[in-house]
């Protein structure tokens, strides 16, 4: 979802360029390292710690998992009822150039 820049005169003759699509990946890579140096530094430490966190966090996920659906569902139900507050909006400025 980064903002767009179009480049040259034309915008459909023209390639779009992303400013920060591509750095999700980099911030998701960034802390994925992170998790692992710091699992890692537990293993060394405390490695009976580290191995009940490794066999931990699948069932911790899976227990979560259902409250992220339900999560999902309600955020719809916000999307769907902002967009049938805002279509009178909408439809009244059809006319008027952006």
């Amino acid at each position: 979802m980064g903002s767009t820049v179009l480049l040259g005169n034309s915008p459909a003759a023209t390639p779009r360029v992303k400013l920060w699509g591509a750095r999700r990946g980099a911030v998701r890579d960034v802390r994925l390292f992170l998790i692992l140096v710091a699992w890692a530094l537990l293993l060394v430490l405390c490695w009976p710690l580290a191995l009940a966190v490794l066999v931990l966090f699948p069932l911790v996920w899976l227990i979560a998992l259902p409250f992220r659906l339900v999560a999902v569902v309600i955020q719809a139900g916000f999307a769907l009822v902002r967009a049938v507050l805002f279509l009178p909006a909408r439809i009244l400025s059809l006319g008027r150039e952006r």
